[in-house]
């Protein structure tokens, strides 16, 4: 497992538009900013980069979500780092041996993900991610809506 590094850390904010700013003033580019929602309580986010660091800003738009309830009980902060890997199956396979996971796999265009049971100490989810060929850094809307909804 030492092809594996960090895809991104996703951070629950208060309040969207000021963390952009708050990351922009530090040197941080935003990369994509968008509204989440299809089948799923609602939720803006926007991915800022700073070289090969991705974050992924997300803050809850309608109460009693995911979200909102992470933000009850751990308050805001990072919510999950993600594991970028080269071989999904093969590290889904010995982490599933070792940790639970709250998520199916979800597959999308370019991209399959599955999201850790909460660490109760930590209060952080890990997230196993592959991208597969020029696939970008962006959020879709499909990925993101089926892993919120398995938290719902």
């Amino acid at each position: 497992m030492n092809d594996i590094k960090i895809d991104h850390i996703a951070i629950i904010v208060k309040n969207l538009t000021m963390a952009i700013e708050y990351f922009t003033k530090i040197g941080f580019v935003l990369k994509q900013n968008v509204a989440i929602k299809k089948d799923t309580p609602g939720a803006i986010s926007a991915i800022v980069v700073l070289g090969e660091i991705r974050l992924v800003l997300l803050q809850a738009t309608e109460a009693n979500t995911c979200l909102t309830r992470y933000v009850d009980e751990y308050g805001y902060g990072v919510h999950h780092f993600a594991l970028q890997v080269p071989n999904f199956e093969k590290v889904y396979a010995e982490l599933e041996k070792k940790v639970q996971f709250d998520t199916p796999v979800c597959r999308g265009k370019g991209l399959t993900q599955v999201l850790g049971k909460r660490d109760l100490n930590s209060g952080i989810m890990m997230e196993i991610i592959q991208r597969d060929g020029d696939f970008t850094y962006e959020l879709e809307d499909e990925n993101v809506n089926e892993l919120l909804q398995a938290l719902e």
